[in-house]
């Protein structure tokens, strides 16, 4: 069960940073955004999900779970 919730919890850090570095406008009505937040934001909360997401896969790489309570 742990490896299943850091699979889960990589994927949507990976894929949801990874749509916001590339598509931020579509990614943030698809999220049902309604304010105007310009380019850079989103693509900085990109760039931090995808580098989240990477040291979370490493875990599961690792198959290190001691974080896991």
């Amino acid at each position: 069960m742990q490896r299943l919730t850091y699979i889960y919890l990589t994927t949507y850090l990976l894929v949801g940073g990874l749509a916001l570095l590339v598509l931020p406008e579509l990614t943030l009505r698809l999220l049902l955004s309604n304010g105007s937040y310009g380019d850079v934001m989103p693509r900085v909360v990109g760039i931090f999900m995808i580098a989240l997401g990477g040291v979370i896969l490493q875990f599961v790489r690792a198959r290190d779970y001691r974080y896991y309570r």
